[in-house]
């Protein structure tokens, strides 16, 4: 339940945040823009592992 909270909010933040987060990824070295179902199952495997790595983007 909690980890499913978790990917639910995760996941909704990838989307609507995705082009903040493409615009981050431009400035990286070596690191590509994703699409949304790339960002969704990111985060469904960052959860799944008991991470929060949305959060690095967004510090």
């Amino acid at each position: 339940e909690q980890v499913h909270k978790i990917v639910v909010n995760e996941k909704k933040m990838a989307i609507v945040n995705l082009k903040k987060l493409n615009q981050i990824r431009v400035k990286m070295k070596n690191v590509p823009a994703i699409g949304e179902h790339e960002a969704s199952n990111y985060y469904q495997k960052s959860a799944e592992a008991g991470h929060k790595m949305f959060k690095w983007y967004w510090v």
